[in-house]
């Protein structure tokens, strides 16, 4: 599975998650908000090949953001919803949400996984950075022994 060069997926940590299968959502008009045990799974689309992916807790602050602009246009997407599932569509990248472990699958848009997490993969520890509250985090990817992903925190 090599990820599709065009492709841009913003992939910011989340939680662990399991047994969701009565996870509901809230499609904001800017993006899709999954309610599951520990917040808010939030998949904001960016443009029609980019997904921001996020998760908020109601015990957290809200920080300046740095790099993300919220006054850029909504590109066009659908959300569809099965027992098992939660998709987020759009003209080149598709998420999905499996409610059963929470993981998420990043598809292109002839419909090929580019990046799928392993089930239960996420890992976020309560931590502190020079007394700043913080975490620490680890998230698994399903990936090929000749694929290297690169990223930073």
């Amino acid at each position: 599975m090599n990820i599709a060069g065009n492709i841009l997926i913003l992939i910011l940590i989340c939680l662990p998650c399991f047994g969701l299968a009565g996870a509901g959502y809230t499609d904001t008009g800017k993006g899709v908000i999954i309610e599951i045990p520990e917040g808010k799974l939030c998949l904001t689309p960016m443009s029609g090949n980019t997904v921001r992916v996020r998760l908020t807790q109601t015990n957290t602050h809200t920080i300046e953001e740095l790099i993300y602009l919220d006054n850029i246009p909504v590109p066009e997407y659908t959300v569809s919803e099965t027992a098992t599932e939660i998709v987020l569509n759009q003209e080149s990248l598709s998420v999905i949400f499996d409610k059963e472990d929470g993981s998420l699958v990043y598809k292109d848009g002839s419909g090929s996984i580019i990046l799928r997490e392993k089930a239960r993969g996420r890992q976020m520890q309560a931590s502190y950075v020079q007394g700043e509250p913080t975490y620490i985090v680890e998230q698994s990817f399903v990936s090929d022994k000749d694929e290297y992903q690169y990223g930073t925190g």
